[in-house]
C-alpha cells in the first residue's frame, strides 16, 4: 500500500483504483481539457477565488498551470504541500470522471520549474563538492519525483554516482565519487 506523502508528491497517484491504463493520446483531448478545467475550478475556486487556467496535453500527463496572480502562494502553500495535495485529488477526480488512470500535474506562478532549478543547482553543487573534496555529499529528505531531478541532473556527471538512501517516501540522495575500475 502507498504512503499517503508517497501519494501527494504524485509518485503514485493512481495505485490501487482499478481504472484502465490507457494512454492519455488515446483519450478525447477535448474531454480530458475540459474535465480538468471542471475538476479544477471546483477544487480551486474556493481556496483562491477564480482563477485562469491553461491546460497542455504532454508526456503522458495532463498539465495545468493555474493563473491565479497574487494567491500563487496560498495555492502553492508551505514548500509545495498544498499544491501536491490539490494535484493529487485532481488526478484522482479527473481519472474518475474518465474512466481511465489519468496524471494531472498541477503548477501556479511557474512554481515547479523554479523549485527544479533550484534543485538542479543544488545537485551541481553538491557534485562540484565531491568533486573537490571525495567525500560523499547528501541532499535533505526529498520525495521521489524531486530526487529523481537530483539523479537525472546528474547522470552524465563522469566522476560522481548518484543513489536514494533512507525509509518511508521522503529519503535522501546521496552523491559519492565513482569507484575507479
Amino acid at each position: 500500500m502507498p504512503d499517503m506523502l508517497d501519494m501527494l508528491d504524485g509518485s503514485d497517484e493512481h495505485g490501487g483504483d482499478g481504472l484502465p491504463e490507457i494512454p492519455l493520446e488515446q483519450l478525447d483531448r477535448e474531454q480530458v481539457t475540459q474535465v480538468a478545467v471542471e475538476v479544477m475550478e471546483r477544487l480551486v475556486t474556493p481556496v483562491i477565488g477564480e482563477a485562469g487556467f491553461t491546460v497542455e496535453l504532454a508526456e503522458g500527463r495532463v498539465n495545468v498551470s493555474v493563473d491565479c496572480g497574487e494567491n500563487s502562494g496560498l495555492l502553492i502553500g508551505r514548500e509545495g504541500q498544498t499544491l501536491s495535495a490539490l494535484q493529487y485529488l485532481a488526478s484522482r477526480i479527473v481519472s474518475r470522471k474518465l474512466g481511465a488512470s489519468v496524471r494531472v500535474q498541477l503548477d501556479s506562478g511557474d512554481y515547479r520549474e523554479r523549485q527544479d532549478d533550484k534543485l538542479r543547482d543544488i545537485a551541481l553543487h553538491l557534485a562540484e563538492k565531491v568533486h573537490a573534496t571525495g567525500k560523499p555529499q547528501s541532499t535533505r529528505p526529498l520525495s521521489s519525483y524531486h530526487r529523481r531531478v537530483v539523479h537525472v541532473t546528474l547522470q552524465d556527471d563522469e566522476e560522481v554516482v548518484t543513489r536514494s538512501k533512507g525509509d518511508g517516501p521522503l529519503k535522501r540522495v546521496i552523491i559519492m565519487r565513482k569507484k575507479k575500475g
